[in-house]
């Protein structure tokens, strides 16, 4: 008779802190985060040319969600504020007539704006939904460009620091014939390349992240994408750069990498194959959804300063700031894009965790 697997309560509570532990779960929320944030990339164009790029009305700002949890969660204070609009005080900053304009045809009105407005409009009429799906482009863009440039720096700092390590400087250079007996002041240094090569890191460690982004930023007279980018992917050097350096500290000294020299591999090859790619993948990987994470952050922050790209996350709340301690109840211009923002560090996070648990399984 053959056997029947049952998982009752017990057993499905009881495997839920395994696969926490094996960074399933972690994976699994980080990968379909980052599917939502590449699908709404991808459909960012079609939406704006069908719509428009924001579809700005001015007719329509402040216009109400059009999903029925989200109407209810958000407008309930404003269905109650129009039973009482004739107790206001004809003083109040606050007019429910400057936030809600109702022109023409109301049910007409309603029929263009839910399909226009599903998550409801700021108060530029822009579609929330249309600026979320360009902040996921933002995000996309600017993440992938600040993770290439980040991993391509820290990987080439920490293999100088961490597999020279402490050769001089003065034989490295009579070595490749650069000296051509000019050795100079230079002989009594004890410089190594390892630290030349590590001062980069250092230098960027010393300064608050922010403050260095916005003073690279400074170097351009325009903000683009590609200013953003270079400061978002300076600043993340020292953590792949420390990573590699300790992992190849560790590795540069075991028999398989010895055998390999006496075999008379190239270095180039030991380091890119035998090092970075059978032993340095993981911490790459790993390294890749935090930094996405830092890229969320950052962005976000900058562009709520006033530093940032057009189409972001956290531009879209600067441009509601006023709102967050608004009596009048108008919340959604802010809340969506930043549960957008706390989801996304959130789960690119949970993803960087989730796959240093699994890789911690299977070593």
């Amino acid at each position: 008779m053959p056997r029947v697997f049952r998982i009752g309560q017990k057993g499905l509570l009881s495997r839920i802190p395994a696969l926490t532990r094996k960074g399933i779960l972690g994976i699994s929320f980080g990968t379909l985060v980052v599917l939502l944030i590449v699908v709404g990339a991808l459909y960012s164009k079609p939406y704006a040319k069908k719509f428009g790029r924001g579809h700005l009305h001015l007719e329509h700002k402040y216009e109400r969600p059009h999903i029925g949890i989200f109407e209810k969660v958000f407008c309930h204070t404003n269905d109650q504020s129009d039973d009482s609009s004739e107790s206001r005080s004809a003083g109040d900053e606050y007019e429910e007539d400057d936030i809600y304009q109702e022109e023409g045809n109301p049910e007409s009105r309603e029929d263009s704006a839910s399909m226009l407005y599903p998550l409801g409009a700021d108060k530029n009429g822009r579609g929330i939904l249309a600026g979320l799906l360009a902040g996921c482009w933002t995000v996309l863009q600017c993440g992938v460009l600040s993770v290439g440039l980040t991993l391509l720096l820290g990987t080439t700092f920490g293999v100088l620091s961490g597999y020279l390590g402490r050769a001089p400087i003065l034989a490295f250079l009579k070595k490749g014939r650069l000296m051509e007996g000019k050795v100079g002041a230079i002989a009594s240094s004890s410089v190594s390349l390892g630290e030349l090569a590590n001062l980069l890191p250092t230098l960027v460690n010393i300064f608050p992240r922010l403050v260095l982004v916005i003073i690279i930023l400074t170097l351009w007279k325009e903000i683009e994408i590609w200013s953003v980018v270079i400061a978002i992917g300076i600043i993340n050097v020292p953590k792949v750069s420390y990573a590699i350096k300790d992992k190849i500290e560790h590795l540069k000294n075991q028999e398989f990498i010895e055998a390999a020299r006496e075999l008379g591999v190239p270095h180039r090859r030991i380091i890119l194959k035998h090092i970075l790619w059978y032993s340095c993948k993981p911490i790459i990987l790993v390294q890749m959804a935090y930094i996405f994470a830092e890229v969320v952050l950052v962005e976000s922050s900058l562009s709520y300063l006033g530093y940032g790209l057009p189409h972001s996350w956290g531009g879209m709340i600067a441009l509601e700031r006023d709102l967050i301690l608004h009596p009048g109840g108008v919340y959604w211009p802010f809340v969506f894009p930043a549960a957008a923002i706390v989801i996304a560090i959130i789960a690119f996070n949970a993803l960087g965790d989730g796959l240093s648990r699994w890789f911690q399984t299977r070593s």
